[in-house]
């Protein structure tokens, strides 16, 4: 009687200490699982965010850069008579100042580079702060018409004057096609971009979550 006692109490003691093991390696593996999801999923969520973040700047630089290049040259040629090359020097005597006109077609590539530089500093500016204020996304159609003159009135008021451009005769058709061309040409594009890289899957996300709630 005393002997099977003692044979059933080991058993139990046995049992009771193998159950233990088996659930402290699952607790173990469960954190370490855990902890390699949230690891898998959180380099997914930090990268697809940035891949979006270079597409809305690289496309809306781009769009910008080219709309607001062909609007100029339209507009230039219909007022004052210039060309490609010669709006382009006059681009790059910001920097080189009157002798920028006597520079010939390196001087205009140079015009080239900051007329398109600007384009994406500005479309860097705003996509980077539709990541934190994510209306400036949604509602492209107002806030990129309005970040549009906010970029000319910068370049006009503060950029130019401090440049090395020469000064030139004022001209109300070039005053007006220069707002309504920014609005349009420059802030619509770059707001649309950001809308369509960074609002876009949101608002995905939202469907879903509600669709499933």
């Amino acid at each position: 009687m005393n002997t099977t006692s003692t044979s059933n109490d080991r058993s139990s003691s046995r049992s009771s200490f193998g159950s233990t093991q088996s659930v402290g390696s699952a607790n173990a593996a469960g954190p370490a699982m855990t902890a390699g999801s949230t690891s898998a999923a959180g380099s997914i969520d930090t990268a697809r965010p940035a891949r979006s973040v270079l597409r809305a700047v690289l496309v809306g630089g781009a769009a910008a850069a080219v709309l607001d290049a062909a609007d100029a040259i339209v507009a230039f040629k219909a007022v004052l008579g210039f060309d490609p090359v010669s709006i382009y020097q006059f681009v790059a005597s910001g920097m080189l100042g009157p002798s920028a006109f006597e520079g010939g077609i390196a001087t205009a590539l140079l015009g080239v580079f900051f007329h398109t530089s600007i384009a994406f500093s500005a479309a860097l500016v705003y996509v980077l702060a539709s990541t934190r204020l994510t209306w400036l996304a949604r509602a492209y159609t107002v806030w990129g018409p309005i970040f549009g003159l906010g970029v000319w009135a910068v370049m006009n008021l503060i950029v130019i004057p401090l440049s090395k451009t020469p000064p030139s005769a004022f001209s109300l058709p070039l005053f007006l096609n220069g707002i309504i061309g920014h609005a349009l040409f420059v802030g619509l594009p770059i707001a649309y971009a950001a809308h369509r890289y960074l609002a876009a899957p949101d608002s995905a996300a939202a469907r879903t979550a509600r669709s499933a709630s």
